[in-house]
């Protein structure tokens, strides 16, 4: 089952105890369904895809408006085979209650603060499977609805921002933390443990990752830092010789040509007496010097202004690098 079905299967189920909190739970209902201003109607029609959504709209308008009149609801087929379900409730009676809420601050009570947001994710919540991500969201056409939604969140200890889609007002949360955290409050506990289940299982995936990736990126870097090297040292070794060599890179030399997969901190644990890994790469780019000093010596050998020279050379033995 979706993580979004499973939720609102599980929250639809919690039946709040205080009469504060059916009321903070039926105006964050009916705040996410309302759509654009009041109509001349005396019903006003509240629709929404979720059976449970309006089952918990139905019951709580009984218990909150009271002898606001008859509700009723009918089940009608959209394209695509999406099932809407519509609940007619007396629009005077509801224009009051949300009056009525609009003037109230946002409740103090954590209880009342839980129950509006499961009220409203009722409505016209989403929140992502964890395998494609973490993405919690309540659209709602109405801005003041928006604000107490987000203020409830912000109660709650949640990082909510807002944003708009297509002209409707935007609330979301986007981290695992606060998605695990909100469906704690609200009691999806259900929902909450198959949430941590995919969560732990996708984070401990990033970390394998993270380090495979690091370790290739770092395996990668020791070949190509070990080809130059041998590059290098096989460009002295057919010139001039190994033997030309300072001994301690003669002898680092002759140890990359013996373990050309080693990397700087194998090699300086090789040497008598052993070496930093730092002072193992200081003397590589010694040996790098002199191999670009070779081939510049060679590239003036060939070049027009040296063929007519009687010695074939334009300069010193590139060797004698005894710092």
């Amino acid at each position: 089952m979706r993580l979004i079905s499973r939720t609102r299967d599980e929250l639809a189920r919690i039946a709040p105890e205080r009469a504060c909190c059916r009321r903070a739970e039926l105006a964050g209902l009916i705040g996410s369904l309302l759509r654009g201003g009041w109509p001349a109607d005396e019903r006003l029609e509240l629709t929404t895809e979720s059976a449970g959504a309006a089952r918990r709209l139905i019951h709580l308008s009984k218990q909150v408006l009271g002898g606001a009149g008859p509700v009723a609801a009918r089940r009608r087929e959209r394209l695509r085979r999406t099932t809407v379900y519509a609940v007619a409730l007396p629009t005077s009676a509801v224009r009051g209650f949300w009056e009525a809420v609009d003037r109230d601050h946002p409740p103090d009570r954590a209880c009342c603060q839980q129950a509006f947001t499961r009220g409203a994710f009722l409505g016209a919540g989403f929140v992502a499977d964890p395998e494609r991500g973490y993405h919690w969201e309540v659209v709602t056409a109405r801005p003041e609805a928006a604000t107490r939604l987000a203020r409830a969140l912000s109660a709650m200890g949640l990082a909510a921002g807002t944003g708009r889609r297509r002209g409707r007002l935007l609330v979301y949360l986007k981290t695992g933390e606060d998605i695990a955290s909100w469906l704690g409050q609200v009691g999806a506990h259900h929902a909450l443990l198959a949430f941590e289940n995919v969560r732990a299982l996708r984070e401990v995936r990033g970390r394998v990752n993270r380090r495979v990736n690091a370790e290739t990126a770092n395996l990668q870097k020791t070949v190509t830092a070990s080809l130059r090297q041998l590059a290098d040292i096989e460009a002295l070794r057919d010139g001039p010789g190994l033997e030309a060599l300072p001994p301690s890179l003669r002898e680092l030399a002759r140890l990359r040509l013996e373990h050309r997969e080693a990397s700087l901190a194998e090699l300086g644990r090789l040497l008598e007496p052993p070496l930093s890994k730092s002072t193992v790469n200081h003397r590589f780019r010694r040996l790098a010097r002199l191999a670009r000093r070779l081939e510049r010596q060679e590239g003036g050998r060939r070049s027009p202004s040296a063929r007519g020279s009687p010695s074939g050379t334009t300069g010193p033995n590139p060797l004698p690098d005894r710092r």
